[in-house]
């Protein structure tokens, strides 16, 4: 459900610009966003879905998820339907702004307002990670809560020799300290050891200063960025061109507890070796997959790549790990999870 934007056509758009087949069982329903509350107005959206979920009720039973908290007070709604079990996918964690350390908008309050009020009327909440769960349960002590990570798409993974030679650590996302780029640039910096980095993520404008630094301290040979393309560009760079995925997240409240990286699927999809911080949210969702080392830890992170990418065998194996852990989490089996645990399966 989106609002309708530019013409187009959505078959083509998948194809295009996310490398999509259309499938039969996948339906966008592309809503025109006009009404009195104006052209940004969610109202027409959040209308369109609630009643399109009424109607699939009347031929049986229905799951309706959500992640997006304004549309809280409907699922609240639609859960007063014996037909229909709603629940919340939690992205964040609004229920209990105490963990926050920046200042509040008004908008936060107004989403915490809304989990209190709506969540205790809902099916359950899905964290996306086992910590986020955790939280949610321990605020709602009624409510059903469980952890479903981010679903991962396995592909067939290429040649890992081939790909191992490159010797080219992998960061994807945005630039942001927290995201451990400093991290990163400093455990590939030194000469010894022939390791690359490749950043692709961030503006045009970011990655033009990032890349004018590497060129001044004589780094760009071996450090390079890019900025943020479309999926079917960037999954055929990590097919062709990556030897190690990283994630390097700093360990902060949100980084530890309610983030499920997204970079950190598209490497286990196509069975990169992955390297990531050790922290309570990356062990959910990588579980045995991944090399763990403590947060902002350059030395640490340099060791483990070393580790891998000398070493053909342990290459080999992790490759095959995280291979392994993408089919786990593929996006078909969390949804039948999903589907299992609403009762609906």
């Amino acid at each position: 459900m989106v609002g309708r934007g530019a013409e187009s056509d959505t078959d083509d758009d998948l194809r295009r610009y996310y490398g999509l087949a259309p499938r039969a069982e996948l339906h966008i329903h592309r809503v025109a966003r006009r009404s009195l509350l104006g052209a940004k107005s969610t109202l027409p959206i959040f209308w369109y879905a609630y009643r399109l979920i009424r109607r699939l009720a009347e031929r049986g039973e229905v799951a309706a998820i959500a992640r997006e908290p304004s549309f809280l007070p409907y699922l609240a709604l639609l859960s007063r339907h014996p037909r229909i079990r709603t629940c919340f996918e939690a992205h964040n964690f609004y229920a209990d702004l105490s963990w926050r350390t920046d200042r509040l908008r008004i908008q936060d309050r107004h989403q915490s307002w809304l989990e209190q009020l709506c969540l205790p009327q809902l099916t359950g909440v899905a964290g996306i990670v086992e910590p986020l769960a955790a939280l949610y349960a321990k605020r709602f002590p009624g409510l059903p809560c469980a952890a479903f990570p981010l679903g991962a798409d396995p592909v067939a993974p290429g040649d890992p020799d081939a790909r191992r030679l490159a010797r080219r650590a992998v960061y994807v996302g945005h630039l942001h300290t927290p995201k451990g780029v400093k991290t990163l640039i400093e455990a590939v910096s030194p000469a010894e050891g022939n390791l690359r980095a490749s950043f692709w993520g961030g503006s045009d404008e970011q990655t033009a200063k990032y890349a004018a630094r590497m060129q001044a301290k004589r780094l760009d040979d071996r450090i390079e960025f890019s900025a943020f393309r479309p999926p079917d560009q960037l999954q055929r760079a990590l097919a062709t061109e990556a030897s190690v995925g990283v994630v390097a997240l700093h360990d902060t409240f949100y980084n530890a507890h309610l983030t499920c990286p997204a970079k950190a699927l598209d490497y286990l999809s196509h069975g990169l070796p992955v390297i990531a911080s050790d922290l309570p949210s990356t062990r959910s969702l990588l579980g045995d997959a991944a090399l763990y080392v403590p947060p902002a830890d350059a030395p640490a992170l340099r060791a483990a790549l070393l580790t891998l990418l000398d070493d053909p065998a342990a290459y080999r194996l992790r490759s095959a790990l995280s291979w392994q852990r993408a089919a786990e989490i593929a996006w078909p089996n969390r949804a039948r999870r999903i589907l299992a645990w609403l009762a609906l399966r």
